[in-house]
């Protein structure tokens, strides 16, 4: 069934009066049909000034430790908390049914790769808002369907003012450049996934950082570089710059390279 179009079509003809309303119908409509069908105990929107409180938790958290609240680890301060809206999962699945569009639109994934695959291997993700609005963008353009649960991620970003739409067009909320999310594994635990994808957001964030670990990676001889990419099979092999990232963030993991 078609939903996007008339989702996007809406957007076009609403007044921001009207507009404010859509957000709320959007988590309505969709949220019940997605894996995710109940809203979290509790929400820290993002602001719509500059940022004054420098305790701010921008996000949801959906882990089954956030039953009574939010968890220690949504709360777990850290140097970029502030710009980042995490996402806490208690099961991958729902995770990755939330993404799998983004992804492919990003160039994390290739399109042979099969979604079943991607569901079924996924416990993190982390993409700046720029790359969500530019996903966006396209999705308007060429009247691409979403599933329910991808309809329900860009409800939560609406809602919580990461994402805003202006004359038609998706852009950037005034707060948040980062989007994460994280899930625990059978193999993996939480908190590690939840280190991978913030050292993420350093990789954006610290220059210094991402100069030095282009330079190793440049350094490397090709038949290193070769066995590097085949531990790195299952992310787009034509997309050099995201494998450079991944090794370099799994450097850092290795390393123990604190979060400030």
């Amino acid at each position: 069934m078609k939903r996007t179009g008339l989702f996007i079509l809406l957007f076009c003809v609403c007044s921001q009066t009207a507009y404010a309303h859509l957000v709320e119908d959007l988590w309505e409509k969709y949220a019940p049909e997605s894996s995710e069908s109940v809203a979290p105990p509790s929400v820290t929107p993002a602001p719509a000034g500059p940022v004054q409180d420098s305790g701010l938790k921008p996000g949801r958290d959906f882990s089954a430790a956030a039953s009574g609240g939010d968890s220690p680890a949504f709360l777990e301060p850290w140097k970029y908390r502030e710009k980042t809206y995490e996402l806490h999962y208690a099961e991958p699945e729902k995770l990755a049914q939330s993404i799998y569009s983004l992804a492919l639109h990003a160039g994390d994934i290739s399109a042979d790769l099969p979604r079943e695959k991607f569901l079924g291997g996924v416990l993190g993700f982390h993409y700046s808002v720029s790359q969500i609005c530019a996903w966006l963008n396209d999705v308007f353009a060429w009247s691409k369907d979403l599933s329910a649960e991808e309809n329900a991620f860009i409800g939560l970003l609406l809602q919580d003012g990461v994402v805003r739409v202006t004359n038609g067009s998706w852009h950037e909320g005034p707060q948040i450049n980062h989007v994460l999310g994280a899930a625990p594994g059978k193999r993996k635990a939480f908190d590690e996934t939840l280190h991978h994808e913030r050292l993420h957001v350093y990789w954006d964030e610290d220059e210094a950082f991402r100069t030095r670990e282009t330079q190793a990676w440049e350094n490397l001889s090709e038949a290193e570089r070769e066995t590097q990419r085949d531990r790195l099979k299952n992310y787009n092999q034509n997309n050099e710059q995201q494998l450079i990232e991944e090794w370099a963030v799994i450097r850092a993991e290795n390393s123990n390279m604190p979060l400030e």
